[in-house]
């Protein structure tokens, strides 16, 4: 299964040099940033992460896909494919929290996951504080665990979810 892919809500596709302005007001938006572990991107690293167009789901190598809703760029997706699992990222601008955009790019990622690789398991990263992740994430049937890490600015929680490979 390649990009892009759609639900009735959400397209996931290969980020383009033409998204450069969206995500960067995102990405460098305070409110956002805040809740990330990335920190503010430059416009250096934007275009370089934009112009990529390396092989999707490789192992051992983050691929970075839009999220887009009605054609506009609302924010980003890290998958990192390594030793039998993906960790999952997922970044969207401030307008797009809390309108159920998060849960339906997560859905529709993990599928194109179960499809295009052999995966055990999805693993998603947050910090505590971000309590919309986390709402999103429980309600979707994730299972949580624990860990210390240093975030953008301050030391902070972050808390790893599970995602195991459905039985078939």
């Amino acid at each position: 299964m390649e990009l892009p892919i759609t639900d009735r809500r959400v397209t996931l596709r290969r980020l383009a040099p033409g998204d450069l302005d969206s995500f960067l007001a995102y990405r460098t938006d305070p409110a956002v940033v805040g809740l990330q572990s990335h920190g503010d991107m430059t416009p250096a690293g934007a275009e370089a992460m934009l112009a990529d167009d390396g092989a999707l789901l490789a192992p051992g190598r983050w691929t970075q896909i839009a999220v887009e809703v009605e054609g506009r760029l609302v924010g980003d997706m890290g998958l990192h494919p390594a030793h039998g699992a993906v960790e999952m990222g997922i970044t969207l601008a401030a307008e797009a929290h809390g309108s159920g955009i998060a849960r339906a790019a997560v859905a529709l990622a993990a599928g194109w996951v179960w499809a295009a690789t052999d995966a055990a398991r999805i693993v998603a990263i947050t910090d505590r504080h971000n309590g919309a992740a986390l709402a999103v994430l429980d309600r979707m049937g994730w299972r949580e665990a624990e860990v210390e890490a240093a975030f953008a600015v301050d030391p902070a929680t972050e808390r790893s979810f599970v995602l195991d490979r459905p039985r078939v």
